[in-house]
């Protein structure tokens, strides 16, 4: 009896020895992911807010103070661009740009939650690390964003990693692996409506992958119940917070609003910036497929991942020809995502990354068989051009970045010595008002006066009525019904205000007799 004990005891010592290594080598592979993305991202940490950066910031920061999104603050992206914003200034706050820190932590835990998720599926460390630098040089990347990971297409590539990880998962509680998975997938829908067909897609792909077409009915049947339950949960938690505050409904009413900006073929905020100009459904084509070879699908961009990408089709192929459909389909979809809107901004590209970067995680984890660990020659092959090529064109910009310093500069003031003004003329109950970006409510900590926080003519497009005062009737109600303290002239952008000023502002300002304090700066008698 003893003589068992004993070696059952030297059986598990002896399988904790052998573990050692392994948990090392995994330890060393997330900290290279970890260090590459520090690096990587310090730029973006410190970089000044820019113009995007300000209308989420300030949607965050709205429901910080208790306004509902939609109803009393109204800014064109779903909601949970601003809740993640809130819950970033709630942790971190706003002063020193400290909320910033929740958008380099939130980011690195996603790809590390997939890096570990690939690890955990017995996917080669080598290659499965290699493809998470891949990943980080390209969305941790200035060509893709205007100032930090804070952009609603780069927390909803998050939340797609996030979702993809769980889903991927292979552990003894996949039900639950597979609510959590459906549930990131949701929030990153409801951060960037265009990621849904990618979401979909790839939702489909690991089922694929995961279960092939064995005992068919009853997998999908499970899958589909507990993955519908992840959707709900969060369709659920929407409800109850934005149904009785009326946020709900305003959100719908945004929703068809928004098809309006973006999609009609002569009022669009896109067609009438001159971003986009509409012709024949061929001509289209070709213009939209020109800006995604300019902005994406060239060898400069993209070119260092095209070993773990060929690769990725053969393995993939070998495993099963529907695999392969469902996981091109989702590439493809990701670059639909870019022109859903007929206007390609760069940033919109995040979105493309969640298509291919599940494509070729599928791909790494489909090298597992057989013939993958059989032939050393071909893992040995593989692997060297894999990191190869990553190398060559990574590590030159990780020497100069690692190099770099920087610092933060604080945020602009729209006019100088703004701020001490509204601190001496009014309350902090009192709403202000300004025609540039609504950043300014947060920095002098005053709740706007509209809702709306883009006061620019091109966004005209999507009010009802036939001449632009009635367009504006509903604003000038709100400006009446909360009568701003101050109101500020941003002169940013100024030549794109015209219409509003002549029909709305103007004309505010005379009926209630706003005397002016400052160059730019009116308050209220």
């Amino acid at each position: 009896m003893r003589a068992s004990r004993v070696h059952a005891f030297r059986s598990r010592a002896r399988d904790y020895a052998k573990l050692v290594p392994r948990l090392v080598g995994h330890g060393l592979a997330l900290w290279v992911t970890i260090h590459v993305f520090r690096v990587f991202n310090d730029a973006f940490f410190h970089n000044p807010i820019h113009y995007d950066e300000g209308f989420f910031v300030w949607g965050g920061w709205s429901i910080t103070k208790g306004l509902a999104p939609y109803k009393d603050f109204l800014e064109f992206k779903p909601p949970f661009v601003f809740l993640t914003h809130a819950l970033a200034l709630k942790i971190f706050g706003f002063e020193h740009l400290g909320y910033r820190r929740f958008f380099a932590v939130f980011p690195l835990a996603s790809i590390l939650c997939l890096q570990i998720s690939l690890l955990l599926r017995g996917v080669d460390r080598v290659l499965a690390t290699t493809l998470m630098v891949c990943l980080i040089a390209l969305f941790v990347n200035p060509y893709y964003h205007d100032e930090a990971l804070t952009d609603s297409e780069s927390i909803g590539f998050s939340y797609f990693l996030f979702g993809f990880a769980f889903l991927l998962a292979e552990t003894k509680y996949r039900d639950v692996s597979d609510v959590i998975g459906a549930a990131f997938m949701t929030c990153c829908v409801f951060s960037k409506e265009p990621f849904a067909p990618t979401v979909l897609l790839t939702w489909a792909s690991v089922f694929i992958l995961r279960d092939g077409f064995r005992d068919f009915r009853r997998r999908s049947k499970r899958y589909i119940a507990f993955t519908g339950l992840g959707v709900a949960l969060v369709v659920l938690g929407l409800c109850i917070y934005m149904v009785p505050t009326g946020s709900m409904k305003a959100y719908l009413q945004m929703v068809s609003r928004y098809t309006r900006i973006y999609r009609d073929p002569k009022l669009s905020y896109c067609v009438v910036l001159g971003q986009f100009h509409p012709s024949t459904p061929m001509n289209e084509l070709e213009s939209q497929w020109d800006l995604i070879r300019l902005h994406f699908l060239n060898l400069s961009k993209v070119g260092y991942m095209g070993p773990i990408f060929a690769a990725a089709v053969v393995y993939v192929a070998k495993r099963s020809v529907p695999l392969l459909a469902a996981t091109s389909a989702g590439v493809v979809a990701g670059l639909w995502a870019v022109t859903a809107s007929n206007c390609q901004w760069n940033h919109y590209y995040t979105m493309t990354m969640a298509g291919v970067f599940a494509f070729l995680a599928i791909g790494l984890d489909t090298m597992k068989g057989s013939f993958w660990a059989s032939d050393s020659w071909m893992r040995a092959f593989i692997r060297l051009a894999v990191v190869s090529a990553a190398a060559i064109t990574v590590y030159p910009r990780y020497e100069i970045e690692a190099a770099a310093t920087h610092e933060t500069p604080p945020p602009r003031e729209p006019l100088p010595g703004i701020l001490a003004f509204i601190a001496a003329n009014s309350a902090p109950t009192d709403r202000i008002f300004t025609t540039g970006p609504p950043l300014l409510y947060v920095l002098a900590n005053r709740i706007g006066a509209i809702r709306e926080g883009n006061v620019i003519d091109e966004i005209l497009g999507v009010y009802d009525g036939d001449t632009d005062e009635a367009k504006l009737k509903p604003v000038r109600d709100e400006l009446v019904k909360n009568m701003p303290k101050i109101v500020v002239l941003d002169p940013e952008n100024e030549h794109r205000k015209g219409r509003h000023m002549n029909a709305l502002i103007n004309p505010f300002l005379k009926d209630f007799n706003y005397r002016p304090a400052a160059e730019h700066v009116y308050v209220r008698p």
